[in-house]
């Protein structure tokens, strides 16, 4: 009778346990820094129409104007030195520099009057006053400010 090969000893792997998945990392975008009060530049503060004691503030990477002038009300201008702002910067500072009570709203003048001294610069802008006497309304009917007529 031929001699049988003993079985090499069987040798069992551990169990397989699945791979975590790799923690999900979430970034938080410099935007929503808190906003940093800065100097004027020098080079706005002259030859530029700035509202009357306009601010600036550092928001992030974003740099911010913010202006109140009697005639139009609220003016927020916020840039990006390589692109345009994303619309959570754009959200983040309306909130958190100007008064809530306010509606805002990014205006398309016609194209004789349009300005572009900044190519990642966007601007919002007071929609009505409080004191004025007709209401601004969307299409739905909902209220969304007030037009102030000047006499």
């Amino acid at each position: 009778m031929a001699k049988r090969k003993p079985h090499a000893p069987r040798v069992l792997s551990p169990p397989r346990v699945p791979r975590p998945s790799p923690a999900r990392i979430v970034i938080k975008p410099p935007s929503f820094d808190e906003p940093l009060e800065v100097p004027l530049p020098a080079a706005l503060a002259g030859g530029h129409d700035l509202e009357p004691n306009c601010r600036a503030f550092r928001l992030g990477e974003c740099f911010v104007l913010v202006g109140q002038s009697p005639r139009s009300g609220w003016h927020l201008s916020i840039s990006h030195p390589t692109r345009i702002p994303t619309w959570e910067e754009l959200r983040s500072a309306r909130y958190r520099l100007l008064p809530d009570d306010l509606t805002m709203g990014v205006l398309l003048p016609p194209s004789a009057q349009y300005i572009n001294l900044h190519p990642f610069c966007l601007h919002l802008w007071q929609i009505g006053q409080p004191s004025g006497k007709v209401r601004v309304l969307d299409p739905r009917g909902k209220s969304l400010g007030v037009e102030v007529r000047h006499g």
